[in-house]
């Protein structure tokens, strides 16, 4: 059932992905003659990958997962990326040893093969992590508890460190040493929770999302589940932030950007984490060069940023979709507590585009830009492959058709209402305008990837904003007429 190819050095090179055994529900089974790929019954009581998912030709497959008790790599997800064990497996399990990319693909009799060390994308993207998304509001009735959620809670104690040095705007060497202990807290919350990162993996379900959104989400390291508890979201989250917080060291940010995201970081770990004794937080100060943490690429940076962006706008998506609940429960102040986080959150997702967009226009359009279109990928990626951003513009244009009440009238009878909408849609029109303004830093006025060639993306976006402008008035202190 398996064939394979085998370079000088004896690695395999390419591996046809056929069934060695049926399988058995819950049961691993070997899928091909490499001997440390072990693919598990995706139709068991516990869904895992199998190669028969394989997306789409020409699309990149992967595993996420660990190594068994008995030296197997055990799938856990199938995401964008084989991952291959070089080493031995450590007294928990979890795989060590490097990382390999497959393409996959169908041959003429319908078989899957995938070549492994193909050099089509950037290496430094095999190491980064998935991220998977809960498409519904994250379910906080499973929070993370015990040490893990101590870490989870110190981790964010730092992260406000940080931001509050960052705000402060003379403590840069403070917001620095925040930072590292954020970084290594993190560490230890990512080894500590794999198990539940590799449920959350489990999870993962591409079957509903369009072909282009499937291949949207590959490029950035994204997956998705319908929906995550709180301790499954935030494991798997926490190699996302540790990444921002290792960014934030070398990112040019403006101080107000970067608080803005380290506020959002230690805002998602405590809603994710049980009440535990707050510990004492330990920052230290003797971090030297030495121990400084290498900045990321351009393109490592841009899908970061992307990520980080992911997570605003579902959490921006769910302060909303809770206001539209309260606002029909006619619970006023509720509704404005609510509008006022998702003011924080849109301001996070503003700053999270910043952050992917911290390189030059040159190293922009040499680095970043031709991986998203052919012949890099079959497809040019675009926004409205972002179901993220969608589900935040679902749950404000919810939220103003059923609030459907004009400044002037609002503010009669409960102005805080009033006034935290207008500071929401502020926030959004602040948002489009920084789009405007970093895609004409990067791009100028060429086309989209997907315009034709008199396109202009600058263009297209200040359209929407005027569209924009025009939809929000009735709820803004502007006029629109003078």
């Amino acid at each position: 059932m398996t064939d394979t190819t085998s370079d000088s050095a004896g690695r395999s090179k390419k591996v046809r992905l056929g069934y060695a055994a049926q399988p058995q529900a819950g049961r691993p089974f070997t899928a091909t003659e490499h001997p440390d790929i072990v693919l598990v019954d995706a139709d068991s009581s516990h869904p895992r990958a199998m190669a028969r998912q394989c997306p789409h030709r020409g699309h990149d497959l992967a595993v996420h997962g660990k190594i068994s008790p008995d030296g197997h790599f055990e799938c856990l997800h199938k995401g964008y990326r084989w991952r291959r064990s070089t080493g031995e497996p450590t007294p928990d399990g979890r795989a060590v040893g490097g990382l390999v990319f497959a393409r996959a693909y169908r041959d003429e009799s319908g078989a899957w093969w995938a070549d492994f060390g193909s050099e089509d994308r950037p290496e430094a993207q095999a190491d980064e992590p998935i991220l998977v998304i809960s498409s519904a509001p994250i379910d906080q009735s499973s929070l993370l508890d015990g040490h893990l959620a101590e870490l989870a809670d110190c981790a964010a104690s730092a992260f406000r460190e940080a931001a509050a040095a960052l705000r402060g705007g003379t403590v840069r060497d403070d917001a620095r040493a925040a930072l590292r202990a954020a970084y290594d807290l993190l560490g230890q919350l990512v080894d500590g929770s794999s198990e539940l990162a590799g449920q959350a993996a489990a999870a993962a379900d591409s079957s509903g999302l369009s072909d282009d959104v499937q291949i949207y989400d590959a490029y950035f390291g994204v997956a998705r589940a319908p929906q995550l508890s709180a301790k499954l979201a935030v494991a798997s989250a926490a190699p996302t932030l540790r990444a921002l917080a290792a960014d934030l060291l070398h990112a040019p940010l403006t101080p107000d950007d970067a608080a803005w995201l380290t506020e959002f970081a230690a805002r998602f770990l405590t809603t994710c984490r049980a009440e535990v004794p707050h510990a004492p937080l330990v920052i230290r100060e003797d971090v030297g060069e030495d121990q400084a943490l290498p900045a990321h690429t351009p393109q490592a940076r841009w899908r970061l940023g992307h990520r980080v962006y992911a997570l605003a706008n579902r959490s921006a998506a769910a302060a909303l979709a809770a206001a539209d609940t309260l606002l029909n429960r006619q619970n006023r102040s509720g509704t404005v507590a609510q509008l006022r986080q998702a003011v924080e959150h849109v301001r996070a997702l503003t700053a999270a585009m910043h952050l992917a967009a911290a390189m030059s226009a040159d190293a922009y359009q040499a680095s970043v830009r031709p991986t998203m279109a052919p012949p890099a990928l079959s497809i040019e990626l675009t926004g409205a492959m972002n179901v993220d951003h969608g589900s935040y513009r679902n749950a404000l244009s919810t939220f103003l058709a059923n609030y459907d009440t004009p400044y002037a009238e609002g503010k009669s009878h409960s102005p805080d209402l009033a006034l935290a909408l207008e500071q929401v849609l502020h926030a959004d029109l602040n948002d489009l305008e920084a789009h405007i303004g970093l895609t004409y830093r990067l791009v100028g006025e060429v086309p989209a990837l997907d315009e034709h060639a008199d396109g202009s993306a600058v263009q297209a976006l200040r359209g929407l904003y005027l569209r924009r402008v025009v939809g929000y008035g009735p709820y803004l202190r502007i006029n629109l007429a003078a």
